[in-house]
């Protein structure tokens, strides 16, 4: 395959849209040479809601990008999701090998992960990747690259099949379609953010990813690869309706207030810091920042609780000895990093995207630069069904996909 040197990313967030454009000039060397962030309109928590209205903000964030010169529409996209229809099935299969005595060859292996991702898909679902967890050797387990290996009579793979509702993915699809898209590839997000904040010797020894977006989604990483992944339905905009609520201001002027003063008490050297409160009232309205602090922390303490229990439940709590790793908006809350160790009883670090320009280096950003790093460290080939490897024009996509009823107009330039 030819070495992408550009690329661009649509990241379909819970609470934001972000459309970029990266180029890398060596391997390693990544500029981000367009950027746009947009309101999630027609969209609710990842998933199409209005099909105008996402179709408008999806063009408005684009159009920002070919403002500047770049035909963004020519490049190979990668679109990241989420959400809660997102789920995975374990599989396991073999195959007989015809000879063997020779070398385990790349087809093979494509013929191994074929097997096992011939499956049917749960009811109105589609797959969307394979994640290889492990390769076996007749009786012999645990091999992570089979290939050139010889003398086994039998091929197998342990893996995950992640999966997607087909009526939100077609969906999606008809937007791309419509914005006269061709080369594109949906990527599950946290697949992508693992490689960007984690070094390969954290993905072996096991370690949680923890996104505080809008939502909060918890993977968990496990010798090398993506283990278990769940979404808890609090983050962001809960925060945001709490202090709304206990603040009795707007919505509006809540976000702002916890952008500004969110912080977790500990963290406070003056807790009876007075701090003014957005208001269209003449009247100006004061709050201590102790009383911000506790709103947050008794909703942070739920969702990190709620991550506990799901790490204890998948029987993890003593095997991720590289701890926890915190992305999205929730961890640039000033003392989150303290107060969520204490929680999840587990050493916590916030995750700076690795090797990115200095300026993009936020962990909000982690799961969207994460498709970048994603792209150019060719990981999609890896995770990809074995019949959708590479780049392949959208109407070739649609007819493999079966005609399926919500995507059956061709965009035609």
């Amino acid at each position: 395959m030819a070495k992408i040197d550009r690329v661009g990313v649509i990241d379909i967030g819970f609470t934001k849209i972000r459309t970029l454009v990266a180029e890398e000039e060596v391997p390693g060397q990544i500029r981000i040479i367009g950027f746009s962030e947009e309101k999630p309109n027609g969209f609710k928590n990842g998933i199409i809601v209005h099909l105008e209205e996402a179709l408008s903000t999806m063009r408005d964030g684009i159009e920002k990008i070919e403002r500047i010169g770049i035909k963004f529409k020519k490049l190979p996209i990668y679109v990241g999701i989420q959400g809660n229809y997102l789920k995975y099935t374990r599989t396991h299969t073999d195959i007989r090998r015809k000879n063997q005595r020779e070398k385990i060859s790349e087809a093979e292996i494509k013929q191994v992960k074929k097997e096992a991702q011939s499956m049917k898909p749960p009811p109105d679902e589609r797959f969307l990747h394979l994640v290889p967890l492990s390769y076996s050797l007749d009786d012999m387990k645990g091999i992570q690259n089979p290939k050139n290996f010889r003398d086994c009579h039998r091929l197998g793979i342990e893996g995950l099949i992640i999966h997607y509702k087909s009526l939100v993915l077609s969906n999606l699809e008809q937007l791309l379609d419509k914005l006269a898209i061709k080369n594109w590839r949906f990527v599950f997000q946290p697949l992508a953010a693992g490689l960007l904040v984690a070094e390969p010797e954290e993905r072996n020894l096991g370690f949680a990813l923890v996104d505080l977006g809008g939502w909060t989604v918890l993977s968990i990483y496990k010798d090398g690869e993506l283990q278990h992944f769940s979404v808890v339905e609090m983050g962001g905009e809960q925060l945001t309706n709490d202090l709304s609520i206990g603040l009795r201001i707007p919505k509006d002027f809540a976000e702002e207030v916890k952008e500004k003063y969110g912080s977790i008490k500990s963290f406070l050297e003056n807790k009876e810091e007075m701090v003014p409160l957005p208001t269209t009232a003449s009247e100006e309205k004061y709050c201590p920042r102790r009383v911000i602090a506790e709103i947050m922390e008794l909703r942070l303490e739920e969702i990190l609780l709620a991550c506990r229990e799901e790490i204890d439940n998948q029987g993890y709590t003593h095997n991720l000895l590289s701890g926890v790793i915190l992305i999205g908006g929730g961890a640039k809350i000033p003392g989150i990093e303290t107060f969520a160790s204490q929680i999840l009883a587990l050493p916590v670090r916030i995750g700076i995207p690795r090797g990115m320009p200095e300026e993009f280096s936020q962990p909000n950003l982690a799961s969207t630069l994460g498709l970048v790093r994603f792209a150019f460290s060719r990981q999609y080939e890896k995770y990809s069904l074995v019949e959708e490897e590479g780049f392949l024009p959208n109407i070739i996509l649609k007819a493999r996909q079966g005609f399926e009823k919500f995507f059956h107009i061709a965009h035609e330039e």
